[in-house]
């Protein structure tokens, strides 16, 4: 399913959830061919342009203000729309009929195929958000938010969503810690708080993603078990339990989500 010469393009959105140290960033490296947006804080000061993440090199690109995160989907837009573009010292190009449809190289010397994008620190990316629009506000980052602005937050994140999800990759996002598991037991269409203190629920935002994956960790004499949850609209079953490695269910799990045979 994530590549271009197996079948028509099919992509897809997912949204992982699970609380800090669960094992988001290491599902998101776990993807096919992954481009990390790192916008989680507290991952900065080991998040390199071009990392090794367990065991695997892995672009990566550090988001620190909601202005990083317009720059780097306007490369990704320019990107599908014009075969090319360019950022920083990194260039992401379309090539016609390879394997993978689209590479990113940094340096001009190291090349790899990207068919995932992976935004990690959902909430933190949300926060940053915020902070910008109290900045162009004139208001204080410690102060008191209004309701309006939270409203302009919730639309001007929904529409980066929207943005992510018309672009030619796989779109999976991590974070949102403070997602109430009521909602994900229950019916998603009644919304989640973004994230939790927001105070705007959102019906249209939920339904963007294809399935909401909750990651939990249960440590014993045998390493670490990841038990995943699947919610969305899709022939899963919805949940299996693995040790250490999501390699293993990642790919079958993407491709039932997306409606795969």
């Amino acid at each position: 399913m994530y590549l271009a010469s197996d079948s028509p393009a099919v992509y897809g959105m997912i949204l992982a959830i699970g609380r800090t140290g669960v094992g988001k960033t290491h599902f998101l490296c776990s993807c096919p061919h992954p481009f990390i947006i790192n916008a989680d804080r507290k991952e900065a000061e080991t998040a390199k342009k071009f990392s090794n993440l367990h065991g695997k090199a892995v672009p990566l690109y550090d988001v620190n203000s909601w202005g990083d995160m317009q720059k780097i989907v306007r490369w990704f837009e320019d990107a599908a729309n014009k075969g090319q573009a360019e950022l920083d010292d990194a260039v992401l190009r379309k090539k016609e009929g390879a394997l993978e449809a689209f590479h990113v190289t940094f340096d001009e010397k190291t090349e790899l195929p990207i068919s995932t994008i992976c935004l990690d620190g959902l909430t933190d990316l949300y926060d940053m958000l915020m902070d910008d629009i109290r900045k162009r506000d004139g208001t204080t980052l410690d102060g008191p938010t209004h309701p309006g602005q939270y409203q302009r937050a919730h639309n001007q994140f929904e529409g980066m969503m929207h943005r992510l999800r018309k672009l030619p990759f796989h779109i999976v996002c991590a974070g949102m810690e403070h997602v109430d598991k009521d909602e994900l037991t229950g019916d998603v269409r009644g919304g989640v708080d973004l994230p939790g203190k927001m105070g705007v629920k959102s019906d249209r935002l939920i339904k963007m993603f294809n399935a909401i994956v909750r990651l939990q960790s249960q440590t014993s004499s045998k390493g670490t078990k990841y038990t995943m949850n699947v919610r969305g609209d899709h022939r899963y079953p919805g949940k299996c339990e693995f040790f250490e490695h999501p390699e293993a269910v990642i790919e079958p799990t993407f491709a039932a989500l997306m409606g795969e045979e």
